[in-house]
């Protein structure tokens, strides 16, 4: 009786074993994309030396799997080196290898020389679909081995603040063990997820203020200078073309991932409708979603178009008298603007940038919670307590929301989230300026 159990149980162990060999084998193993390969510190990263097109235009990696041109992994004597953690507006989705931001940056500082006469090198380390917790080890396992002397930080809530399966966190401790990693136990947990219909945000604000804040402990501790980057979204720069039926969206991308087409709760189109500050921070049903949506978000993000059009050209101008070091006037600006439309969440952030740089972090703390309440995204949920940790630990930021808005033009985006060629070029003078401005090189 006990051999013949013996005997039962190593023939499912053995078939257990052959099954998870061959699964090896399938598209469960790999991704589609060749550019990108399984890691289990960080679930994923780039693989070396390849080339694929995004949006019609080709990416290549080189030998470090790192996007652009080869690098010397060990750091030259006189090379001054700037890696720029991100995700895929950092990486560059839908631009060339010379017209990545990082690549621009780098350009531009390119006649620069830091005060020992080095030359200044930018390296893109951006990965699509980062977000914090995938950027804090990728900082840890390849970023700190290229011994970088900056280090640009780009995570501001766009991948962070979405909603997935499961979050960031606990995908990461899925793969923590040898049992966690196995493709037949993988496909089982995905497929049981699915069925709950559970879904929650890839990193909860809390997560996100507490990894911040390791990520500052991590660069201070081996005397690496670090510069954040607020990276906006096209509603935010354009709130007038948010004119999709959300709702629409949503039961759209719901129904193409029952036909297979993504493994997601939400597929990309919509995944800027994710960032909702409503949404719960954990364990929401996918199917409660479009109530939610229908109560809080029919169409659009703001709806009084005339007097934001006049908001905008007043924070425009205020700003810009803000970036000319007068305080006070930019603040007059904004009270005006304020008194227009009090709603306007961006005006809230702005007041609170300003407030931030004059030292008072009451009013600061006051007017950013402000914006967080009055806007329907979360966009800035995340933006504002990057700004929070920043000015906490005293660490540069370079705000490329407020260059956008300075510039005040179209042309910015080639969608929801990624720069033209345009938009790119003022990303790379924003940090270009931020660099050097707060002494970093």
């Amino acid at each position: 009786m006990i051999k013949k159990i013996f005997i039962s149980m190593l023939t499912i162990i053995v078939c257990l074993f052959v099954i998870e060999v061959a699964l090896h084998f399938t598209k469960h193993s790999r991704f589609a994309n060749p550019i990108y390969k399984k890691n289990y510190k960080q679930l994923y990263t780039l693989a070396p030396n390849q080339k694929y097109p995004f949006i019609g235009v080709l990416a290549s990696t080189n030998s470090l799997g790192i996007r652009g041109e080869e690098i010397p992994k060990i750091k030259p004597l006189d090379t001054f080196r700037i890696i720029s953690l991100g995700d895929s507006i950092t990486f560059g989705v839908g631009l060339a290898d010379n017209q990545t931001y990082p690549y621009l940056s780098g350009k531009m500082l390119f006649d620069y020389k830091t005060k020992d006469n080095k030359k200044i090198e930018v390296v893109n380390m951006g990965i699509g679909g980062y977000c914090i917790v995938y950027g804090l080890q990728h900082l840890k396992n390849n970023g700190l081995q290229l011994n970088p002397d900056v280090i640009t930080m780009a995570f501001s809530g766009g991948n962070d603040g979405r909603v997935d399966r499961i979050s960031a966190i606990k995908r990461l401790q899925d793969w923590d063990n040898f049992f966690g990693r196995s493709m037949l136990v993988t496909i089982i947990r995905n497929a049981v997820r699915r069925n709950l219909k559970l879904c929650e945000k890839i990193v909860p604000i809390e997560d996100y203020q507490r990894l911040l804040q390791e990520m500052v402990n991590l660069a201070k501790s081996n005397n690496k200078k670090l510069l954040f980057i607020v990276l906006p979204w096209r509603a935010q720069v354009y709130p007038y073309d948010t004119t999709e039926d959300v709702l629409s969206k949503y039961q759209e991308a719901v129904e193409k991932e029952k036909e297979g087409y993504s493994d997601r709760s939400i597929y990309y189109e919509v995944l800027t409708y994710s960032n909702l500050t409503g949404l719960m921070e954990r364990g929401v049903r996918t199917n409660n979603i479009p109530s939610f949506l229908s109560k809080h978000f029919s169409s659009g993000i703001y709806s009084q178009k005339n007097d934001n059009m006049q908001v905008e050209k007043l924070n425009t101008d205020a700003l810009k008298i803000y970036r000319s070091g007068n305080y006070f006037d930019a603040l007059k600006k904004l009270f005006e603007s304020e008194r227009i439309c009090e709603t306007y969440p961006m005006t809230h952030y702005y007041l609170g940038v300003v407030y931030g740089d004059m030292g008072n972090i009451s009013e600061m703390n006051k007017e950013f919670d402000k914006s967080v309440e009055l806007s329907k995204s979360s966009f800035l949920q995340y933006q504002t307590t990057l700004r929070k940790v920043a000015k906490a630990n005293n660490i540069s930021v370079a705000d490329v929301l407020i260059a956008f808005q300075i510039k005040h033009k179209e042309g910015f985006f080639i969608d929801q989230a990624h720069h033209s060629v345009d938009g790119a070029r003022v990303v790379a003078e924003e940090v270009k300026r931020a660099l050097l401005e707060n002494n970093l090189i």
